[in-house]
């Protein structure tokens, strides 16, 4: 058992005879007639005799294939390894590199543009402007800083997207044209103007300039939400409430950014789950729609529902992640074993 058998030895090997061992490194070849490794803590290393070769003394048992990596036990010859829309992660990413393949085909992340709209909306300062503009301005009697173009902006980030930060829309029809300007983006994010209301211009607009494909879902919070196309462009128009905007994102705008980047239909509509647990309390709901339930995360994994209107952007800040009641049920019951659904750019450990 003189030398060692080092990683990536291209020599040839010389086989060995029934009786005898070689001492070889982890991810070293085995030479032939060898069918077994013994790990060194199970082995003592004997001194040879008259100059002969060193001999070894195991003290554990062993049997043949122990401790060696067959070709193709892994990676069969012919195996399909990766489905086409199937996103990569970073086990993939190391399969991939493992084969030799540094480039693989893929869909592009789209582009995705967002857009804030209301003639009550103020731009938040930028930081850098002096002690004032960090810790906010004051604003004018009416007005609002502006936070869903904030909020929405970063949980698709979050998610990876290339976002655009388009500014602010002011109300009416010139000002509204503001979502249809961009012939560089995939998608464009608005939010306001989505309602039934005279000043609600963006479905019609949408409708007038190529096609609405919805406006309007049973679901709770976000039932004013459009989907639609214009100008070789997809359009999602968002509620203006904060939360009733980031719901629809959730439940609409990420599965559809999903598909567009090349996921099958099933897998982009399957949420993914941050956490499972029991509901602290009841939840009452009603036949025939959908709702959304920001949830925090309490003792021993119990669900905690949060409190707050569509308005309440606290409880987006502390949640842990969203309940859905399906549209076929009037509530879940207290005790109820539930999936709290991870929410786009969502801090599980911020709740609270």
């Amino acid at each position: 058992c003189d030398g060692l058998i080092r990683p990536g030895a291209g020599a040839a090997l010389a086989p060995l005879a029934p009786g005898q061992a070689a001492r070889i490194a982890t991810g070293g070849r085995l030479p032939a007639g060898a069918d077994a490794v013994v790990p060194w803590e199970q082995a003592e290393a004997l001194p040879g005799a008259g100059g002969a070769a060193a001999r070894v003394r195991l003290v554990a048992p062993t049997a043949p294939g122990r401790h060696v990596a067959r070709p193709g036990e892994d990676l069969a010859a012919g195996a399909r390894l990766l489905a086409p829309g199937r996103r990569l992660g970073a086990g993939d990413v190391g399969l991939l590199a493992s084969i030799g393949r540094g480039r693989v085909l893929a869909s592009p992340r789209p582009r995705v543009g967002v857009l804030a709209t209301g003639d009550e909306l103020v731009a938040v300062p930028e930081a850098g402007g002096g002690d004032d503009a960090a810790d906010g301005a004051a604003l004018p009697e009416g007005a609002t800083f502006e936070s869903n173009g904030h909020l929405l902006a970063a949980a698709l980030e979050a998610l990876g997207h290339d976002v655009v930060r388009l500014g602010l829309a002011r109300d009416g029809r010139a000002g509204l044209a503001a979502a249809f300007a961009r012939d560089d983006l995939d998608l464009v994010v608005t939010t306001g103007a989505t309602s039934t209301g005279p000043e609600d211009l963006l479905p019609a607009l949408l409708a007038e300039r190529g096609e609405l494909w919805l406006h309007g879902v049973a679901m709770r919070p976000g039932k004013p939400v459009a989907l639609g196309a214009a100008g070789g462009r997809l359009h999602a128009l968002l509620p203006g409430n904060p939360v009733a905007a980031y719901v629809a994102l959730h439940a609409l705008v990420v599965p559809l950014l999903r598909r567009l980047e090349g996921e099958p239909a099933d897998a982009a509509r399957r949420p993914a789950v941050a956490a499972r647990g029991p509901l602290a309390r009841k939840l009452a709901s009603h036949a025939g729609r959908t709702d959304f339930v920001r949830v925090a995360l309490g003792e021993g994994g119990a669900v905690e529902p949060l409190a707050g209107g569509t308005g309440s952007l606290l409880s987006l800040s502390r949640m842990a992640g969203l309940v859905r009641v399906p549209h076929a049920l009037e509530g879940l019951e207290a005790g109820a074993v539930v999936d709290v659904e991870a929410a786009p750019g969502c801090a599980p450990g911020a709740a609270g």
